[in-house]
């Protein structure tokens, strides 16, 4: 069956079930329901074979698909809205979300600043090669953004170095998005269930007719100068990926690195790793069973 999938800077975002493409309906959420939150340059279907995997194993799975242009706050906003129309049952049951890259500042950025407001109970974050810390600089961006032209579609509208996100996720707006984020989670009491997966391999792929060519290592080697630091998979240093090293260790707490063909996962495919979304389930289901529903 051939899916249609909106272009979300002319439909704004939406949620929608990654088996069909069609929106996310309250129908859809027998069980407990699992949102995928993708990344910088990125669309919803990027992550959909990780939900059509996960969805095997017992959850409800929903792709959020937002531009993710104008920023990790617009985007959370978004995210907020979207939610917030669910069925109220959904909403005490609760949801767990899944982001990659910049969808781990979209998850976190929801729960620190809107679950609450929107009455939305969040049992759980999983981020896969999240830049907790931020990204480099302005020029490290650029490179993103090349990258990105080579596995999605380019977007002729506001692809741009210093587009919101951008000056975002290099903590260079005029708010200090991710810093203050991270310090506020730091002096937050709430103890939410918190997963994050980085992955070990310096190298990204830059269209199929670089992928080992001089451009591509040319590019790469350029790529590792910015970021400066190993291990990283290419585009987010393990520093920055690890949420406990940015935000001070707390009970519930979890980082992986030591899984079987960690050296070999780069950025690119931290959420198409069969093995990756195995643990990505088992710990869905071991929080699922911590967190049970509050007495009425």
């Amino acid at each position: 069956m051939s899916i249609e999938y909106s272009d979300v800077i002319r439909v704004g975002a939406e949620l929608i079930h990654p088996d069909t493409g069609k929106w996310f309906l309250v129908t859809d959420a027998r069980v407990p329901v699992v949102v995928f939150v993708h990344g910088f340059t990125a669309h919803g279907r990027y992550l959909s074979r990780l939900a059509e995997f996960v969805a095997a194993h017992g959850f409800a799975a929903a792709l959020f698909n937002y531009d993710s242009y104008r920023g990790i706050d617009q985007a959370a906003r978004d995210l907020e809205m979207l939610l917030g129309e669910l069925d109220e049952v959904i909403r005490e049951d609760g949801i767990f979300l899944v982001g990659h890259s910049m969808g781990g500042l979209v998850a976190r950025h929801f729960v620190q600043y809107g679950a609450e407001r929107s009455g939305i109970r969040v049992r759980g974050i999983a981020t896969l090669g999240t830049p907790h810390s931020g990204a480099l600089s302005k020029r490290h961006v650029g490179h993103l953004l090349d990258w990105a032209d080579s596995v999605t579609l380019p977007n002729p509208f506001n692809r741009s170095p210093v587009c919101p996100s951008s000056m975002q996720l290099t903590d260079a707006s005029a708010t200090g998005l991710v810093g203050k984020l991270n310090q506020d989670a730091a002096a937050d009491a709430r103890c939410l269930p918190l997963l994050s997966i980085s992955g070990g391999l310096p190298f990204l792929e830059f269209g199929r007719g670089s992928n080992g060519g001089f451009a591509g290592m040319l590019r790469n080697l350029v790529l590792q100068r910015l970021i400066g630091e190993r291990p990283n998979d290419g585009l987010v240093a393990e520093s920055s990926a690890d949420i406990a090293k940015v935000v001070r260790v707390r009970p519930r707490q979890t980082h992986l690195r030591d899984y079987p063909g960690y050296e070999r996962i780069n950025h690119s495919y931290l959420g198409r790793n069969q093995h990756i979304a195995g643990i990505v389930v088992r710990w869905l289901k071991e929080t699922l069973s911590e967190t049970v529903r509050p007495a009425q």
